[in-house]
C-alpha cells in the first residue's frame, strides 16, 4: 500500500509540474533564411541614403553561388513613395573572411532581373566582365525613376569557382572570400 500511495503522489507531482510549465520540455526552431545557393536583400530608398549587406562566399572549386538583391522606391512600413527620380550606385567589395585569405579564382557576373547582363566597372572606369578575384572593389549605377507606382528592380550576383585541375587544398582553411554589397541612392541631378 505504501509503495502505491508514493507511485500515486510521484505521478501526481509530474503531471503537476508538466501542466505548471516547470518541467515542461520546450523546443525553438528557427527559419534559416539564407542557406543553400541564394542570398537575398531588399533595399528600401523612398530618399538620399546607403544601406549594406555582406556574408562569407561558402564555395568550392567547381561550384556556382548566386545572392540575388532588389531595391525598391517604397517603403511598406510608413506607405511612403520616393518622390523624386533616384540615381542608384552599388559597390561589390571583396576580401578575405576573417582571418582568411580571398580566394582568387572567383568570378563574379552581375545580372538585372531578367538575366540581362549589367555593366560593372572597377574603381578605374574600366568595364569588367567577368569580375575577378584580383578586384577588391566594383561599382554599377541604375535609376529608379519618379513614378506614383511601386518600383523594384532586382539583380543576381553569380559567383562561380571555375575548376581547372588545380589542387584545391591549397585553400582548405586558409581561403575564404567575404562579399558585401553596398548600396547608395541619390536624388537625381535635374536634367538641363
Amino acid at each position: 500500500m505504501k509503495k502505491v500511495l508514493m507511485v500515486v503522489l510521484l505521478l501526481t507531482f509530474i503531471a503537476f509540474t508538466l501542466i505548471s510549465g516547470t518541467l515542461a520540455y520546450y523546443t525553438i526552431s528557427i527559419d534559416n533564411l539564407a542557406s543553400g545557393s541564394v542570398v537575398a536583400k531588399n533595399f528600401v530608398f523612398v530618399e538620399d541614403g546607403e544601406d549594406s549587406f555582406g556574408d562569407n562566399v561558402k564555395i568550392a572549386p567547381g561550384e556556382s553561388v548566386t545572392w540575388q538583391f532588389s531595391v525598391t522606391n517604397y517603403d511598406e512600413n510608413t506607405k511612403r513613395i520616393s518622390e523624386t527620380d533616384m540615381d542608384l550606385e552599388f559597390t561589390l567589395v571583396l576580401s578575405g573572411a576573417d582571418g582568411k585569405q580571398k580566394i582568387i579564382p572567383l568570378q563574379l557576373t552581375v545580372t538585372d532581373g531578367n538575366d540581362n547582363p549589367v555593366i560593372v566597372r572597377d574603381l578605374e572606369g574600366n568595364q569588367l566582365d567577368p569580375i575577378t578575384g584580383n578586384v577588391t572593389q566594383a561599382i554599377f549605377t541604375d535609376t529608379l525613376p519618379l513614378s506614383t507606382e511601386k518600383q523594384t528592380k532586382t539583380y543576381n550576383i553569380k559567383i562561380d569557382w571555375p575548376f581547372n585541375g588545380q589542387n584545391d587544398t591549397q585553400y582548405a582553411g586558409a581561403g575564404g572570400t567575404y562579399l558585401k554589397v553596398i548600396a547608395t541612392a541619390k536624388q537625381a541631378e535635374p536634367q538641363s
